[in-house]
């Protein structure tokens, strides 16, 4: 089965809907807010079919995605097994998994109605939660340069005990605050931005938001001195992560890259 017939089995069957990735595991087409139909996967049959896998898109589901391979040493297994939530998360293993080709795991839950799902990069060390509906995670039998991503071919369950509701709890968006997700970076060095004045930054903070931004590292830029500026929160920025323009994903390490960058 080709990635095209997959995609096509995993939405008729699971309601699952999948972009294919090119070989450095980024999206393949646009899909920001776009829904994934069989109308979709047949107009673009051939990239589909041509791709060395899939992406599974965080629409009616949630990833925890625990990484063991980082270069910096830090191991996700730890965070959690240090965690308080451990003992409830051995209970809730009864669900798709899957494992990388790093020797890292995602763990696969179905989404709740009135919970506020949203991407948290680095939610612990070497854990991030992928739930926003334009966050993905690879779809096992995906072949990237380290391997192939494999399944427990279960079906995911509703996540039973605290953590989910921790992880998704609404947050203070009073002034001057900042999500898990930029913590541990120094803000300090971002000042008002003298030469383009408080005014272009509100525009691009607001195009970011909109997403409407097209120049999107210097309205980040702008943005980001502007949260500084004013006390404003950082946070919803990061919906830029995962934006697509002309076929280039905007990755986190671009995003982390831009902001350290405002002045």
């Amino acid at each position: 089965m080709n990635s095209y017939e997959m995609a096509l089995d995993m939405l008729e069957s699971e309601g699952v809907e999948c972009i294919p990735i090119d070989q450095d595991k980024r999206p393949a087409l646009a899909f920001k807010d776009k829904p994934i139909t069989t109308d979709f996967i047949q107009a673009n049959a051939t990239i589909y079919a041509n791709s060395p896998g899939l992406a599974v898109l965080c629409r009616g589901l949630w990833c925890i995605d625990i990484d063991k391979g980082h270069g910096d040493g830090v191991n996700g297994f730890q965070s959690l097994q240090e965690s308080e939530y451990m003992p409830e998360l051995l209970n809730n293993l009864n669900t798709w998994q899957q494992k990388t080709p790093s020797g890292g795991r995602h763990l696969i839950y179905k989404k709740r109605e009135g919970i506020p799902y949203r991407q948290k990069i680095s939610f612990m060390p070497g854990v991030d939660i992928k739930a926003h509906h334009n966050n993905y995670f690879l779809l096992s039998g995906s072949r990237t340069a380290r391997g192939v991503y494999q399944s427990n071919h279960k079906r995911p369950q509703y996540y039973a005990g605290e953590l989910e509701s921790h992880i998704f709890e609404e947050e203070d968006t009073g002034a001057g605050f900042v999500s898990p997700v930029l913590q541990s970076m120094d803000f300090s060095h971002l000042k008002p931005y003298a030469h383009h004045g408080k005014g272009k930054g509100k525009e691009a903070y607001n195009r970011i938001i909109r997403g409407e931004s097209v120049n999107r590292n210097n309205d980040l830029f702008l943005a980001s001195s502007y949260c500084k500026a004013c006390g404003i929160p950082i946070d919803p920025l990061i919906t830029l992560i995962g934006d697509i323009k002309n076929g280039d994903a905007f990755t986190e390490s671009e995003f982390l890259k831009t902001v350290n960058s405002a002045k």
